[in-house]
């Protein structure tokens, strides 16, 4: 079952839009497409400018990629500071109380045990 959208019986053009998108089928000139001529060293100068951009795109992709391993590297050393830093805060507020039953009733140490 065949659309037609064109006012134009045999518009080429238009079934090249709407059939595929492969460069097999598009490959070809219709008699009322609009083209472009250019010359072989046109041609070469785009197709040059086209790989170098390309391989900008990898580069860059590539840095992108490295940029996120190494933040997920630093992600875990900072989850494993904070639990090393509150394991430490832990051992200096347990000694910090077990040195206030020692020490004569200190100000300090009295509002860390009503603190605790």
């Amino acid at each position: 079952m065949n659309k037609v959208i064109s006012k134009f019986d045999n518009d080429a053009v238009q079934d090249k839009k709407l059939d595929a998108y492969d460069w097999e089928s598009n490959d070809f000139l219709a008699s009322q497409e609009l083209t472009v001529t250019i010359t072989l060293g046109e041609y070469r100068a785009l197709i040059s400018e086209k790989a170098v951009a390309d391989e900008k795109i990898l580069a860059s992709n590539k840095k992108a990629l490295d940029s996120e391993a190494i933040i997920k590297e630093l992600k875990k050393e900072v989850d494993r500071l904070k639990a090393e830093n509150y394991d430490l805060q832990t051992k200096v507020m347990d000694a910090t109380l077990a040195n206030c039953g020692e020490i004569a009733k200190h100000s300090e140490c009295a509002s860390l045990e009503s603190e605790g």
